[in-house]
């Protein structure tokens, strides 16, 4: 190989590959503000590899071989790299996540509790704007949460509080807002898929 940095930086055949692909990236990278989850990778890696991507999970996927709940982000990412970037007229309008709990109040195993232990989980959704998050009563053996039994509410302004510091959920200015973020919640992540 040469010695410049961009030859160095895309060397892959140190493990006697007898090809491979490079492409020499900006040393600044790409920056796009597309909401993407964990659950993305997976078709994302499947579309580039030109391998079929994995259908969407239906409702009860236990007898599914395999699905996904994730979308490919290939359009993010030829949208930023093309030669002339452009926002992109739609994508995932929200990105969601959950977190177990065993208990309202902190315990020794509050961040990682054995599943019998689970009474809370927070369903949090994010948008461009907003962090909203949910703590909703939790059964544990049914796996199924109960919007009815809320025990908390956080919501962050991210415009003005991005480092989320500031939970305004209990503010009355903003009682219309959780409203309105708590129904796009329960309607879960299949209401936010980008369009096909």
């Amino acid at each position: 190989t040469s010695g410049n940095a961009a030859s160095e930086k895309n060397r892959c055949n140190i493990a006697g590959l007898s090809a491979c692909y490079t492409q020499t990236l900006p040393d600044n990278g790409y920056e796009t503000n597309a909401l993407v989850e964990l659950v993305d990778i997976f078709p994302t890696l499947a579309e580039i590899a030109n391998l079929n991507i994995p259908p969407i999970c239906p409702m009860n996927s236990s007898k599914v071989e395999l699905c996904t709940e994730g979308s490919s982000f290939v359009p993010v990412i030829m949208n930023i790299t093309g030669d002339s970037p452009r926002t992109l007229a739609s994508w995932k309008p929200a990105v969601f996540s959950q977190y177990p709990r065993p208990s309202v109040i902190p315990q020794m195993h509050s961040d990682l509790p054995p599943l019998k232990a689970i009474r809370y989980m927070g369903y949090s959704m994010r948008t461009q704007q907003y962090r909203y998050t949910e703590w909703v009563a939790f059964n544990a053996e049914t796996f199924t949460p109960n919007f009815d039994s809320v025990a908390a509410r956080e919501l962050y302004l991210h415009d003005t509080d991005y480092l989320e510091d500031h939970n305004v959920a209990g503010k009355m200015e903003y009682n219309h807002l959780v409203e309105q973020l708590s129904q796009q919640l329960r309607k879960g992540w299949r209401n936010a898929l980008p369009p096909v």
